[in-house]
């Protein structure tokens, strides 16, 4: 059912179809259009709901004030103690590499210093009795005193060039292949040809052979080597050697070191 016409608002014009509204116009100023002033207060909405919804996470209950969000703190790194150093360090020049120390080693065990040597031959050992000379004994380090036989018993005496002819003759020995053993040697008396030491009773004395195998054994001694000469052991008592004792010189354990030395 119309209206009647004349309560038709003004404006509107009848039996026409309104067109869209086009905004409203101030009377001293453009058009505004509603569109974007809903989009604006929208936005404007949103927003305040964000700072809202911030200020709720930050506040707790019953909190009059905002709390500030504290950000994680880094994490702490060990402390590292400084390396220790066994000494000081080395002088260097400026354009060499930095100095870096080195720690002691953990063995508690204590480090033994060598000292270096130089490097040469080997001392050669005293040279040993030499098959087919004339020597004379002396004990190593007294070379004023020679083994010599007298009344038939071997003994040391002080024999020197001024000695009298039978005391220097005494004195010398020639050196021959062993009579039980060629790889040791006999003393033959120079002065008495065909007569030789020997032990008898363990005492050293000069004798003639008498064709047993006993004193072929008694009459041989074998040399060994030693840093300062040599000792003459016995070929058949391996372990009794001759031994100076007192003057006289006897078969004992004990052993006197020997070297040969010029005849007289």
């Amino acid at each position: 059912m119309g209206m009647p016409e004349d309560e038709v608002p003004a404006g509107v014009r009848a039996g026409r179809r309104n067109p869209p509204y086009q905004g409203s116009r101030r009377s001293d100023g453009p058009l505004i259009p509603r569109g974007p002033l809903l989009a604006l207060a929208g936005a404007v909405t949103l927003t305040l709901i964000g700072y809202a919804v911030v200020l709720g996470m930050v506040r707790g209950p019953g909190d009059d004030d905002p709390v500030p969000a504290v950000a994680e703190p880094y994490p702490t790194l060990p402390r590292v103690s400084p390396p220790v150093s066994v000494g000081p360090a080395p002088s260097r020049s400026p354009e060499s590499a930095p100095y870096t120390p080195t720690r002691r080693p953990a063995s508690s065990r204590p480090v033994t210093a060598t000292t270096a040597t130089s490097a040469g031959p080997a001392p050669s050992l005293p040279v040993l009795p030499v098959v087919g000379t004339t020597v004379g004994l002396s004990p190593a380090g007294d070379p004023t005193r020679r083994v010599r036989h007298r009344d038939a018993v071997a003994r040391l005496d002080t024999i020197s060039a001024t000695s009298s002819t039978t005391d220097r003759s005494d004195s010398r020995f020639v050196v021959r292949a062993g009579r039980s053993d060629p790889a040791c040697v006999s003393f033959e008396a120079a002065g008495v040809p065909g007569t030789f030491l020997r032990h008898q009773s363990f005492v050293i004395r000069l004798a003639a052979p008498d064709g047993s195998a006993l004193f072929q054994q008694d009459a041989t001694f074998c040399p060994v080597a030693q840093a300062t000469g040599f000792v003459l052991r016995s070929t058949n008592y391996p372990s009794l050697h001759m031994h100076v004792s007192g003057d006289e010189l006897r078969l004992e354990e004990a052993a006197t070191v020997f070297r040969t030395v010029a005849p007289l």
